[in-house]
């Protein structure tokens, strides 16, 4: 699929990306389009949004602390922060080069929904899988695990994408309350 068309000298982006902005992931060497309300933050940043809201739910804290345990793992960490909504974030954590195909989409989905279930007991947060896919675009692969979060009567989405792209591996995982998972960023890496 091309990010781009030509169209009498002038390139034309698909629709999905109107209204998209370009941000640097300096572990992959590289640009990818996201929503233009996404800005580029840090774990600090987050933190301070999350601390300073007098309306925070435990639920904000609860995702901090995910942040921080995945920052601890992973130095390798990109944050960008919903302008609108900083419990809408989309992170970028590079992780240990895999090889992976479509064979593996259902053990990986068995074993983090097993794993959700015993976070389930620690958190309060219920998971509910909505969908477990494999894509492949020209140079990429990559597992995409779509789940529902309940907690305290709020409902959220936490879509992960494990992704295999020129000889590295990373987790983009996207969490928002409008149900968007934004799978139109993986066309960034298409070319």
């Amino acid at each position: 699929m091309l990010l781009f068309s030509c169209n009498s000298d002038k390139k034309v982006l698909p629709r999905e990306f109107a209204d998209t902005e370009k941000h640097r992931i300096e572990f992959l060497n590289s640009y990818i389009l996201l929503p233009n309300q996404f800005k580029k933050s840090n774990l600090e940043e987050f933190e301070s949004l999350v601390n300073s809201d007098q309306t925070n739910s435990e639920y904000a804290s609860i995702q901090l602390n995910g942040l921080k345990n995945i920052k601890k793992y992973s130095p390798d960490l990109e944050i960008f922060i919903d302008k609108n909504n900083y419990s809408n974030t989309i992170s970028f954590e590079l992780g240990e080069t895999v090889e992976f195909d479509e064979g593996v989409v259902p053990y990986y989905s068995y074993l983090l929904e097993n794993q959700l279930q015993i976070s389930t007991s620690k958190t309060g947060i219920k998971y509910e899988s909505l969908e477990s896919d494999f894509i492949k675009l020209k140079y990429l692969k990559a597992i995409k695990l779509k789940f529902k979060q309940t907690f305290d009567g709020n409902v959220k989405y936490f879509t992960q994408y494990i992704i295999s792209y020129k000889l590295k591996t990373f987790n983009v995982i996207v969490t928002n309350i409008e149900d968007l998972d934004y799978q139109f960023i993986l066309q960034s890496f298409s070319n």
